[in-house]
């Protein structure tokens, strides 16, 4: 940020990416302010880093990537859309600590990793089920 040539544009909102006309290199970002005026920036480079829903928003509109297909199952742009989307309950108990000590700021206090089912269904759980690992 101490670069002279670095400048932050906050309350701005990037439309899409701007390519060159090739169509496979970016040459920067085209943006609206919250006043509703429109601007480009030109980069060298160009990082989508909105997070899922943003991000899949932010290429189909820019046109990169092939938009999946669902009747095909072809392309990538858009597949598993929902992934990881969360709802959130918060819960106050008397006299504790609680530490959400994992997850990052999109992913609030959940922990991903339980997404992919790597658990040991070996042993039957003790929660008082028929089964299961909990």
């Amino acid at each position: 940020m101490r670069r002279p040539n670095f400048t932050v544009l906050t309350d701005t909102e990037v439309l899409h990416v701007v390519k060159h006309d090739d169509g496979k290199t970016a040459k920067g970002v085209k943006f609206v302010t919250k006043d509703g005026v429109e601007g480009f920036q030109p980069a060298d480079v160009v990082c989508i880093t909105a997070y899922q829903m943003d991000n899949v928003r932010l290429m189909l509109l820019s046109k990169i990537g092939e938009p999946y297909d669902p009747r095909t199952g072809k392309g990538t742009v858009g597949r598993n859309y929902n992934y990881q989307t969360n709802a959130n309950i918060t819960g106050f108990f008397d006299n504790e600590f609680m530490n959400p000590f994992i997850g990052g700021g999109a992913l609030a206090v959940q922990i991903d990793d339980f997404n992919g089912d790597n658990f040991d269904h070996s042993k039957p759980c003790r929660c008082g089920s028929d089964g299961g690992s909990r």
